[in-house]
């Protein structure tokens, strides 16, 4: 689960970087400087939850990861380092009948952009509609205030339920 979480805060770095305006890459990342592409380390994650769910009664585990993860090291760049950013990464996958996990969601986000994507904390699994099967229910935690939401994880997709609204 650490891997799938460090592989999307990892796309989420590069996303942000390629949303920066005039920001240039660091020279650790350019792979034509050094013929092949740096292996990026992994983030330090903090905060580690991780929830395992039988939510049908079917022995298929879903599990949930929730983590902060921080940048391992400031990035430099020209004269100027960057502070490490924090990042709340939310990750909901099932397990297999063969040990396999399918990664069902994944939420990244950091604090500059909560306004645009919220931090996602589990709170529970719950039967929010009495049919006998369990749904997430999270917390969701944004510029604007929280609201919660219950999701019901079928196959390899998390289908909203209810999504509350985020008040002032």
């Amino acid at each position: 689960m650490l891997a799938l979480a460090a592989d999307d805060v990892h796309a989420r770095e590069k996303q942000l970087a390629g949303e920066a305006v005039g920001t240039p890459v660091p020279p650790a990342h350019h792979p034509a400087l050094h013929g092949k592409p740096a292996k990026t380390p992994p983030p330090n994650f903090a905060d580690i939850q991780l929830r395992v769910f039988d939510l049908t009664n079917s022995n298929d585990a879903v599990i949930v990861l929730t983590a902060r993860a921080r940048e391992p090291q400031p990035v430099v760049s020209g004269e100027d380092t960057v502070p490490p950013k924090d990042f709340f990464v939310s990750e909901v996958a099932r397990e297999d009948l063969n040990g396999d996990l399918h990664k069902v969601s994944s939420n990244v986000t950091d604090t500059r952009h909560l306004d645009v994507s919220p931090r996602w904390e589990l709170i529970d699994a719950v039967d929010a509609n009495g049919d006998g099967a369990g749904e997430l229910l999270f917390q969701k935690f944004s510029d604007a205030g929280s609201a919660f939401a219950i999701y019901r994880v079928i196959g390899d997709q998390l289908y909203p339920i209810f999504e509350g609204t985020r008040g002032e």
